[in-house]
């Protein structure tokens, strides 16, 4: 099933009204914070799916983006808004951060699952 027909039939069959956004998605790695080993606000440690959220989202949420990645919201960031997703990825095997700056921000449709 392709993510726009998943985030679809969530709207459809859900009981209450969705939470359906249009996020800015950035990515984000651990090289400015080598000191923090991957800690983020929520006291786990990064890995695959974490993104940083805004303050109205609760630690845990889950954001299933219209790319298919479900995010869990477990990081906080000085300028992240509800409206602004930070996904973090790992650092490169040479230590850079060419995969997330490639990856880039992007304007994606997504849906909240609290």
């Amino acid at each position: 099933m392709t993510p726009p027909l998943l985030i679809a039939l969530i709207i459809v069959l859900s009981p209450s009204r969705p939470d359906v956004r249009v996020f800015n998605v950035s990515h984000y790695t651990n090289a400015c914070v080598p000191a923090n080993n991957g800690l983020t606000a929520s006291g786990m440690i990064t890995h695959a799916g974490v993104a940083a959220c805004g303050p109205a989202f609760a630690f845990g949420a889950l954001v299933l983006l219209e790319d298919g990645r479900l995010l869990i919201c477990l990081d906080r960031g000085g300028a992240i808004t509800d409206r602004h997703l930070d996904v973090w990825v790992p650092l490169d095997a040479d230590g850079s951060e060419t995969t997330a700056i490639r990856m880039g921000r992007k304007q994606m449709l997504g849906v909240v699952i609290p």
